[in-house]
Parts: C-alpha cells; structure tokens; sequence
C-alpha cells in the first residue's frame, strides 16, 4: 500500500505535467495562428549553421542570453522532445512539439516571422519552466524514504496488466479531485513515449526519475557556445588544472584517492579538448581527410614527428619541448613512430554522436589541404594549441602522481574490485561515484582509450601501467 504522503507527492507530479502541457497547447495554438509563422522557419531559426538538425547547444545559442537556458537545461529541453533518443531532433521530431495535438503541418502564414519568434522564444522558455518545477516535485518523490518506482507504478496499475492505461489514471487523479478529462489525454500525449496509448513501465520510470541521476550535475555539462567564438580568441597557451590549484584539506591522501583526483583532471581535460573538435565539426569545410592531408605534406600516407614539428610551423605553432613526442605516446597506437590517418580519427572525432556524425556524412569532393578557409584554419590552429599543451599538463600531473608512495599494482587491485584481472569502464565509473563524481559517458569515452589503446574494453594491469606512466623522455 502506497503511504497517503507518497500518493500526494506522485498526485502533484501528474497534476504539474498535466497542467504544463495544457498551457503549452494554448501557445502552440497561438503560435500557429501567428504572422509569419511557418514550420520550416521555426526549424531553420533553430538549426544553427544549417547541420539539419537541431541539437542542444542550437537551443542554447538560440536563446542567448536567457540565463535559465544553460548547456545542461537546454539538454533537458531537448531530451523532452527527443523521442528516438538520438540527442537530436529532425524536422519531423520537431513539428510534432510545436503544432497542437492533432494538427497536420499548416501553410505558411504571410508577414514577417519576426513576431512568431517572438512567441517561439515565449515556448521554448514556458516549456523550460515546466520542466524545472516538474524536476523539483520528482526529487521530493524520489527523495522520500518509503518511495520505490515499482509499488507507485502498481498502485496505479490495480489490475496488474503491466501497463498505465486511461482508465486507471482517471481513477488515480479522480481519487484526489481531478476529474477531466482533458487532464488524462494531456497527460498521455506529454509522458507516452511511443504513442501506444498506454505508459508502460519503462516510460514510468523517466517520468519519476530525476534528471540528475541519469545525467548528473551541471558542471557534466558544456556548451561551445559558453565562450566566444574562436576567431575573436587570442591565442593562449593552455595552463589547465593542476594538482596544485587548491590547496588540499588532507594532508596524506591515499594512492587511489590520488589516482581518482588526476583521472578527474583528465576528464576535464578531455572536455576542452572535446569543446574544439565540436567546432571544426561545424565547419563546413572541414574534415579529418583535409586535416590529415595538410599535415602529410609529403602525401607519405604517415606523418613522423618531424613531419608533425615542420607541418605546425607552418601554421604558426612552435612546440614545446617533448610535446610532439607526448602526442605521438598517446595516439601512435602501434609503436611505429608515425601517425596515420586512424590516428588523426581519434584525435579530431568528437564523441558527441551528432558532431562525429556531421563529419561521417559530410560529401567532400576533395581533400586538398589548401581549400580551408582562413576562419576554419584558425580553429585548426587553436585546437592543436590545446592539443599539445594538454600533453604537458597530463604529464606534469603524472611526474607528480609518481611519488614513493603510490604503489599502481595496489591502486589495480583496488578498482578491480570484482578480481577479473582487468578493468572495466564501470570499474572507473564506480572510482569516480565514490568520489562523488559523475561524468557524462562520453567524457569517460575519451579518457579511457588513454589506457585502453586497442579498445576492446578491458584494461589489463600493462595497458594500466602504459596510459598512466609518465612518458616523457628525461624520465624513461
């Protein structure tokens, strides 16, 4: 039996959602009817550099300088309209969130769209709105002792049949008040995902999770959109976050406490790493091909650290000492001192699937290297300058994680603590949650093929030492 605090709480969530997407169908109404108003507009107003599709950051550019939109609200804007779950949203996944419920694509309206964007921007904020009071009333459910999702899903499903229908929601909200009906269809057409007529299990999970534990915090999220563009950055050279930047209330920390603080400094590493290869993928000029062939100037097929060294100098970068060699340690997965153009794939890859996927589907009739423009050289430039210096402060980091005291064989044995003899990504995940640490998987992605460099998932005690070793050449 549910408890009459747990029945209200579920009660306020149902009646938040029902009541969220009421209000938003009356602006949708109104937006259709707007001057102007067209759905190819909305869409193109929407999709920032013409990709075909809309991502996060779109939202998030779009609707600069709205505070409430930031990288990780924006994210959850679009999952609630993210219906195949691919972090992106086509043009028909779209129309079906700004039309009203049954409503076929109507005709362009004539006038400027000036004004419908007006009331564009007036939904896209209510929808933010709702969805943050809703993740409040889902974190005082979640958060309550005696809430469990199976015993307030079958509270519900009296029946037992193994799904919410309409009958038995109106039962629910009839019980504390609500008696239209129109509360029962809003509530179908916002939390039934496939469009089945009835909320299965799975379905009532998302509606009772909080977003914060399925994506975590907001510092799990970024935009390329949080710092201005790079043709208006000067170069910098990258300092990142040292060991040393805060000074630390432990004196003695153990060896794995140590190694789960310098894998989080690699993971924010990665994620400005990740930042500039989202860039170039916007680029509509750009590609790993022309990349590559810009730096194998003598068209070898394989670029040597020499080549790499003289191919910089001509953009203009002059390496630190040690920070091609580094490069080459990290990427030359075979040991035979050239990179090759699999290696440039994971370098300049993003792990974000709609940017990786923007390069895979990019048609390029060439890949001479001299058809960049000047804007998409820069971004080149910045991301190598950041590339390379990341390959100094990751190594500082490992001089200084190199103490007497810290014993790697001991910190293995620590995460592996299933004794499979290797690890794997939830080994590291597990690291970090104690640590209370919850990076977004692709983060983790990135820093892992650091010690996983065939990438078949399981990182034995050597490839362990491999990734973590200081690599650079005073110290082999």
């Amino acid at each position: 039996m549910l408890s009459s605090d747990l029945q209200l709480k579920l009660f306020k969530l149902f009646q938040a959602v029902a009541e969220s997407e009421l209000d938003l169908e009356a602006l949708r109404l109104i937006l259709v009817k707007e001057e102007g108003f067209s759905t190819e507009q909305v869409f193109k107003s929407l999709d920032f550099m013409d990709k075909g599709f809309i991502t996060s950051d779109d939202i998030y550019k779009y609707m600069m300088p709205d505070e409430d939109f930031t990288p990780m609200s924006s994210y959850l804007l679009l999952k609630e309209w993210d219906l195949e779950n691919k972090g992106k949203l086509h043009y028909q996944n779209l129309i079906k969130w700004i039309l009203p419920a049954n409503s076929s694509s109507p005709t362009e309206n004539p006038g400027s769209f000036r004004k419908s964007q007006q009331i564009l921007k007036k939904l896209l904020k209510t929808e933010l709105t709702y969805i943050i009071q809703i993740e409040k009333l889902k974190h005082k459910l979640f958060n309550t002792k005696t809430f469990t999702t199976s015993t307030c899903f079958n509270f519900i499903d009296k029946d037992s049949i193994g799904y919410l229908t309409i009958g038995n929601i109106e039962k629910f909200l009839k019980k504390h008040g609500i008696c239209e009906s129109a509360y029962v269809e809003a509530l179908l057409r916002r939390l039934d995902r496939d469009g089945d007529g009835k909320i299965s299990y799975t379905e009532f999970i998302n509606i009772v999770t909080p977003a914060s534990k399925v994506y975590g915090n907001e510092e799990n999220f970024t935009s390329i959109f949080t710092t201005s563009s790079p043709k208006t950055q000067k170069k910098r050279k990258y300092k990142g976050k040292s060991a040393n930047n805060k000074k630390k209330k432990c004196v003695s920390e153990s060896g794995v406490g140590k190694f789960a603080r310098f894998l989080m400094q690699q993971i924010l590493l990665e994620k400005e790493m990740e930042e500039k290869r989202k860039w170039l993928a916007l680029r509509i000029d750009f590609t790993i091909g022309k990349l590559f062939a810009l730096i194998d100037k003598h068209n070898n097929g394989a670029v040597s650290i020499k080549d790499l060294e003289e191919s910089l100098n001509d953009l203009g970068i002059v390496p630190e000492l040690n920070q091609c060699y580094l490069l080459f340690r990290q990427y030359d997965r075979n040991n035979d001192n050239f990179l090759v153009y699999s290696d440039f794939c994971d370098i300049f890859t993003p792990k974000t699937t709609e940017y990786s996927e923007l390069l895979i589907n990019r048609a390029v009739s060439n890949d001479y290297a001299n058809s960049f423009s000047i804007e998409t050289l820069d971004m080149i430039v910045d991301a190598f300058i950041v590339l390379l210096n990341i390959q100094s402060v990751t190594e500082e980091l490992k001089q200084k994680l190199y103490v007497k005291s810290f014993n790697v064989q001991r910190i293995f044995e620590k995460i592996d603590m299933n004794d499979l003899g290797f690890l794997t990504r939830g080994c590291f995940r597990n690291l970090l949650r104690k640590y209370k640490y919850y990076p977004a998987e692709r983060e983790l992605e990135g820093v892992l093929v650091i010690y996983d460099a065939n990438k078949d998932g399981k990182i034995t005690y050597s490839k362990f030492v491999q990734g973590l070793c200081p690599k650079s050449i005073n110290n082999m």
